[in-house]
């Protein structure tokens, strides 16, 4: 089923998403600031949640890092404060990577069994950041997920924090990653998208991903079949590369 025009534009103009007025401050984040999303996608599940991704029980969990793996800001650090010292020597004693790779230590103190540190900036060239780089890094964590024989995996909003990305093109590329690794035979029973708003983000970044996320599963979930969902998605993605471009010149 085709993409309506009047739909297609709502979702390519990310200044008609409803950007709530939410600002960061000094306190401790609320347990839940917006509700949760869940589709099944194949045999797995795809969820939304608005949670420190630090305390989520699950096999794998991303992070969002620097070439050097420096975890000193955002999801990064986060993950160094919860799963301690051994966690942020191990990543040390690999790095550096290659930007869009991904280096794989234990979890420390967390009940993750891994972390996939993902590689997503590098601050000597900040524009290689783009929605191509967000859109193989997502694929390479679920494919080597999948590779070690676990289940579960959790991601942060990539690029969102000091990398400066759009959050609206991020969700694009991280969602129609996800939904066409997992409309094929994998192992991966979850797939969790942890958005959360740690200090220093700006107020309007995960509510401008959450609602970008949700305008997309809600298309999935109304149109007939997964492949007219990415069809209509690929679209998106390939304006968004060229308005991405453009930005650049």
């Amino acid at each position: 089923m085709a993409l309506a025009d009047a739909q297609m534009d709502s979702i390519i103009d990310s200044n008609e998403l409803k950007v709530l007025d939410l600002h960061v401050r000094k306190i401790k984040m609320p347990e839940a600031q917006f509700p949760p999303l869940e589709c099944v996608i194949g045999n797995s599940t795809l969820r939304v949640e608005y949670c420190d991704i630090t305390t989520l029980n699950v096999d794998v969990i991303v992070s969002s890092d620097d070439i050097n793996l420096s975890m000193f800001s955002g999801v990064s650090a986060a993950l160094f404060k919860a799963g301690g010292d051994a966690v942020r020597r191990e990543a040390q004693a690999q790095s550096p990577i290659t930007l869009g790779n991904i280096a794989i230590t234990t979890a420390g103190q967390l009940t993750a069994k891994r972390i996939f540190h993902a590689a997503v900036v590098d601050f000597m060239n900040w524009d290689l950041t783009t929605i191509d780089l967000i859109r193989s890094v997502t694929k390479k964590c679920l494919v080597v997920c999948n590779e070690l024989g676990f289940e579960s995996i959790a991601f942060p909003a990539f690029a969102t924090g000091v990398a400066r990305l759009s959050p609206e093109h991020c969700a694009v590329a991280m969602m129609l990653e996800i939904a066409a690794y997992l409309s094929n035979i994998t192992d991966s029973k979850l797939v969790v998208i942890a958005l959360y708003a740690r200090n220093k983000l700006p107020g309007d970044i995960i509510p401008r991903f959450y609602s970008q996320l949700s305008e997309f599963i809600e298309l999935i979930q109304s149109l007939e079949n997964l492949t007219s969902a990415l069809e209509s998605l690929e679209k998106v993605y390939r304006q968004l590369k060229l308005d991405e471009a453009a930005s650049w010149n």
